[in-house]
Protein backbone atom coordinates (compact mmCIF):
# COMPACT_ATOMS: atom_id res chain seq x y z
CA UNK A 1 0.00 0.00 0.00
CA UNK A 2 1.33 3.93 -1.12
CA UNK A 3 0.31 5.66 1.79
CA UNK A 4 1.78 8.56 0.27
CA UNK A 5 -0.83 8.27 -2.21
CA UNK A 6 -3.16 9.11 1.45
CA UNK A 7 -1.56 12.04 1.41
CA UNK A 8 -2.44 13.29 -2.15
CA UNK A 9 -5.78 12.84 -1.95
CA UNK A 10 -6.31 14.51 1.23
CA UNK A 11 -3.91 17.53 0.29
CA UNK A 12 -2.68 17.17 -3.15
CA UNK A 13 -0.19 17.26 -5.04
CA UNK A 14 3.44 18.91 -3.98
CA UNK A 15 5.20 20.38 -6.87
CA UNK A 16 8.39 22.68 -7.32
CA UNK A 17 10.36 24.17 -9.20
CA UNK A 18 14.37 23.88 -8.10
CA UNK A 19 16.28 26.65 -9.75
CA UNK A 20 19.16 24.33 -10.52
CA UNK A 21 18.70 23.45 -14.36
CA UNK A 22 19.89 19.62 -13.70
CA UNK A 23 17.10 19.10 -11.08
CA UNK A 24 14.58 20.99 -12.91
CA UNK A 25 15.03 18.66 -15.98
CA UNK A 26 14.87 15.55 -13.94
CA UNK A 27 11.02 16.95 -12.39
CA UNK A 28 9.49 17.45 -15.25
CA UNK A 29 8.21 15.58 -17.93
CA UNK A 30 6.98 17.16 -21.50
CA UNK A 31 3.41 15.87 -21.95
CA UNK A 32 0.81 16.65 -25.10
CA UNK A 33 -1.53 18.84 -21.92
CA UNK A 34 1.38 20.87 -21.12
CA UNK A 35 5.01 20.27 -18.88
CA UNK A 36 4.40 17.61 -16.00
CA UNK A 37 5.76 18.35 -12.42
CA UNK A 38 6.61 15.08 -10.86
CA UNK A 39 4.71 14.97 -7.12
CA UNK A 40 7.51 15.05 -3.88
CA UNK A 41 5.34 13.53 -2.50
CA UNK A 42 3.97 10.33 -4.66
CA UNK A 43 6.36 10.67 -7.44
CA UNK A 44 3.25 11.41 -10.24
CA UNK A 45 3.41 13.71 -12.53
CA UNK A 46 1.12 16.57 -12.72
CA UNK A 47 0.04 18.25 -15.72
CA UNK A 48 -1.22 21.45 -14.18
CA UNK A 49 1.41 24.34 -16.09
CA UNK A 50 4.44 25.70 -14.60
CA UNK A 51 4.66 25.63 -10.56
CA UNK A 52 4.87 29.59 -8.65
CA UNK A 53 6.55 32.03 -10.20
CA UNK A 54 7.06 33.56 -6.53
CA UNK A 55 10.31 33.99 -4.82
CA UNK A 56 10.36 30.95 -1.97
CA UNK A 57 6.87 31.11 -2.02
CA UNK A 58 3.71 28.63 -2.55
CA UNK A 59 0.86 28.77 -4.22
CA UNK A 60 -1.82 26.41 -4.06
CA UNK A 61 -4.26 26.07 -7.02
CA UNK A 62 -6.86 23.27 -7.11
CA UNK A 63 -5.24 20.49 -5.50
CA UNK A 64 -1.80 21.05 -6.49
CA UNK A 65 0.49 23.01 -4.27
CA UNK A 66 2.96 24.69 -6.41
CA UNK A 67 6.55 26.19 -5.14
CA UNK A 68 9.68 27.01 -7.01
CA UNK A 69 13.33 28.50 -5.94
CA UNK A 70 16.29 26.70 -4.64
CA UNK A 71 16.81 23.28 -4.14
CA UNK A 72 17.37 23.73 -0.62
CA UNK A 73 14.51 25.41 0.13
CA UNK A 74 12.13 22.82 -1.01
CA UNK A 75 9.94 22.02 1.19
CA UNK A 76 10.51 18.18 3.43
CA UNK A 77 7.42 15.99 3.37
CA UNK A 78 6.95 12.86 5.02
CA UNK A 79 7.02 9.74 2.30
CA UNK A 80 6.55 5.72 3.18
CA UNK A 81 7.30 4.63 6.23
CA UNK A 82 6.81 8.00 8.16
CA UNK A 83 3.80 8.72 6.74
CA UNK A 84 2.72 5.43 7.52
CA UNK A 85 3.60 5.98 11.41
CA UNK A 86 2.24 9.34 11.54
CA UNK A 87 -1.29 7.92 9.67
CA UNK A 88 -1.12 5.34 13.07
CA UNK A 89 -0.16 7.57 15.85
CA UNK A 90 -3.03 9.37 14.83
CA UNK A 91 -5.78 6.13 14.86
CA UNK A 92 -4.04 5.50 18.19
CA UNK A 93 -4.89 9.72 19.24
CA UNK A 94 -8.18 8.99 18.27
CA UNK A 95 -8.52 5.62 19.95
CA UNK A 96 -7.36 7.45 23.53
CA UNK A 97 -9.97 10.21 23.29
CA UNK A 98 -12.78 7.71 22.50
CA UNK A 99 -11.28 5.73 25.28
CA UNK A 100 -11.55 8.63 27.65
CA UNK A 101 -15.22 10.18 26.58
CA UNK A 102 -16.40 6.59 27.58
CA UNK A 103 -14.28 6.67 30.89
CA UNK A 104 -15.31 9.78 31.93
CA UNK A 105 -18.88 9.33 31.34
CA UNK A 106 -18.69 6.23 33.50
CA UNK A 107 -17.09 8.08 36.26
CA UNK A 108 -19.57 11.04 36.02
CA UNK A 109 -22.47 8.43 36.81
CA UNK A 110 -20.63 7.25 39.35
CA UNK A 111 -19.83 9.77 41.36
CA UNK A 112 -23.47 11.07 41.63
CA UNK A 113 -23.89 8.06 43.79
CA UNK A 114 -26.94 5.50 43.63
CA UNK A 115 -30.30 6.88 42.68
CA UNK A 116 -32.97 7.56 45.50
CA UNK A 117 -36.14 5.57 44.61
CA UNK A 118 -39.03 7.82 44.30
CA UNK A 119 -41.71 6.02 47.20
CA UNK A 120 -41.68 3.57 49.46
CA UNK A 121 -39.49 0.20 49.26
CA UNK A 122 -41.83 -2.98 48.03
CA UNK A 123 -42.30 -5.67 51.00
Amino acid sequence: MDWSLFGCARKGYVTYAPDEPDLRDRLTAPTAGGTAWRCLRCGTFVTHGQPGKGQHGKVQHGKVQRGSGPAVAAPLLRRGKELRDEFILRVFAVERFIRFVIFAAAASSAASGPQELAGPAPR
